[in-house]
């Protein structure tokens, strides 16, 4: 009887101690990654917003005029984005009830957006960016 409940003589705390070591690592990794995809998320999220609110002025003009394209501009560009474009969008005035687009292209460079969106202090090199192109459309009310 006395066998059978016997400890064994062996050296096992040290696989036990690399398991756990390997296990904390991967899940710091994958944590990591994680936080790192819905950092991009929530900066994409932020900018379809923005976008979508001004399709309504989009809808009401009758097309994208060049005060809302030099203030849509400034916005995006809070958020990080560059070298924006609005190819595509309808910028001249469109006839009532004729569909209008508005059609945002740029690239994010995610080293300044995370102040804006996400409160932790998330570290992005240099060279992290996120090509983003954004199409909606409405329905012209001029």
């Amino acid at each position: 009887m006395k066998k059978l409940i016997s400890k064994h003589e062996g050296d096992i705390g040290i696989g036990s101690m690399i398991i756990m070591i390997l296990t904390i690592f991967i899940s710091i990794i994958l944590i990591m990654a994680y936080t790192s995809w819905h950092t991009k998320l929530a900066v994409k999220d932020s900018i379809i917003l923005t976008v979508s609110s001004y399709l309504k002025s989009v809808e009401t003009a009758g097309y994208l005029t060049a005060e809302q394209q030099q203030e849509l501009k400034a916005e995006l560009q809070e958020f990080g984005l560059e070298n924006i474009s609005f190819e595509g969008s309808s910028l001249v005035p469109v006839a009532y009830g004729n569909r209008v687009y508005l059609h945002v292209t740029g690239r994010l460079h995610l080293q300044t957006t995370p102040s804006l969106v996400i409160t932790d202090q998330i570290q992005f090199t240099q060279d992290s960016y996120m090509d983003v192109d954004i199409t909606r459309k409405g329905t012209s009310f001029y």
